[in-house]
């Protein structure tokens, strides 16, 4: 077995979890998009059943390593208040939940589980990201044929491609020994590279296979305009992780709204901005931040909630000089502005405040085609295209039958 990755300590955390009470961790399990069984995996990690524990986690999630990472704050908040209240510190759910994936690839567990006879049935399934994966391992586990189309190179979308590692660690390992099963038995092919409407189409793939689930997700930014020194939330994130950027102005303004928001904002901290604006039309309440409130008070960094972005300033030659701002009314104020407008002096906007579906996308009426994750819900959690890819699984093995 290897070693522990730091700080996770699974003796520590296995102690943790026997001191937990089984009612209190329902609240986890209500707040999961998936309904993963909280209380029954906490308690088989406790008994030090990494087996039962990890089958428990995957009969919810395929993808619990990468989950365990990018739930949002607010899956916890209700589990928590119920363990506080019961006199108990909060059970460090995230972290059992990738000691024990970790634990469980280490033993060679998470693969997925073939019937021995094959259905007959072939679907093709555009997109690689969370949401395909796990229709693609639902419907493996039906005995059907699976082909992934994915545009990149590599399977994982959005998480794989654009969150930092500093929040999720490489997610192929895990990926990769889900679906090497299905791979090796020559029921899983992998069609890599491939985008739709340039390699392939849907009138093409709806004749070809039993079944498609097209889950592209989101990869278009709504923007203010085009103009040289402002670029995308994707574009800057692709950028910064593939390590092709590496630098960026003294000011850098954020326009908020969506999940690439926050970590824009702070990559472009740790690429020297000097200061970075945080620009969003609503309350800091509504905000999508996962950040310290100590992070926000840390130098350089100006949020500026209830303030619209407006345009651009640029120079002579078409150049970012500037941001024009307008500061808004929270709705209870019965009107939506004070007339009070300024210019941020900045040399670098980011534009995250609204994911789109890019708009060559084509569409289909055919009955055999289906939908599911960020396309259709417009940019939810990890968790929640999950729980849509598995729901899609069911929905498109019901059309089968």
């Amino acid at each position: 077995m290897s070693s522990a990755p730091e700080p996770y300590d699974p003796d520590r955390l296995a102690d943790r979890a026997r001191r937990s009470d089984e009612s209190a961790l329902a609240h986890y399990s209500a707040a999961c998009p998936n309904h993963t069984d909280v209380p029954g995996f906490v308690k088989a990690f406790a008994d030090d059943d990494i087996a039962r524990s990890y089958d428990i986690l995957r009969q919810a999630n395929p993808l619990p390593e990468m989950c365990s990472h990018l739930n949002p704050p607010w899956m916890f908040t209700e589990g928590a208040r119920a363990e506080r209240a019961l006199g108990q510190e909060p059970t460090p759910i995230a972290d059992i939940q990738y000691t024990i994936a970790w634990l469980a690839r280490d033993a060679g567990l998470p693969g997925v589980v073939l019937p021995e006879a094959e259905s007959g049935r072939h679907i093709g399934i555009v997109g690689g990201g969370p949401t395909g994966i796990a229709c693609a391992v639902r419907l493996l586990e039906q005995g059907h044929c699976v082909t992934i189309i994915e545009r990149e190179c590599v399977l994982g979308g959005t998480p794989h491609i654009l969150i930092p590692s500093r929040r999720l660690p490489d997610s192929q390992p895990e990926i990769d020994a889900v679906l090497a099963p299905a791979l090796s038995a020559g029921r899983l092919t992998l069609r890599l590279g491939a985008a739709l409407g340039q390699d392939t189409d849907i009138v093409s793939l709806h004749t070809r296979y039993d079944a498609v689930l097209v889950a592209i997700g989101l990869w278009q930014e709504s923007s203010l305009g085009a103009v040289e020194g402002v670029m995308s939330g994707i574009d800057f994130l692709r950028e910064t992780k593939a390590g092709s950027r590496t630098t960026v102005p003294d000011d850098v303004a954020i326009l908020a709204g969506d999940d690439c928001a926050m970590d824009a904002a702070v990559a472009a901290q740790m690429l020297g901005a000097r200061n970075v604006y945080i620009v969003y039309g609503g309350p800091r309440s509504a905000m999508h931040w996962h950040r310290s409130e100590d992070w926000f008070k840390s130098e350089g960094v100006h949020c500026l909630p209830l303030t619209q972005p407006l345009g651009y300033e640029t120079d002579a030659r078409g150049r970012l000089t500037g941001l024009r701002v307008e500061h808004v009314l929270p709705p209870s104020a019965g009107r939506t502005t004070t007339g009070s407008e300024g210019i941020l002096p900045v040399s670098l906007v980011i534009e995250a405040m609204q994911l789109e579906v890019a708009d060559d996308l084509p569409h289909t009426s055919a009955e055999n085609v289906f939908s599911a994750g960020g396309m259709i819900n417009g940019g939810a959690s990890v968790a929640q295209c999950i729980a849509e890819g598995t729901q899609a699984a069911e929905k498109t093995n019901g059309y089968l039958k």
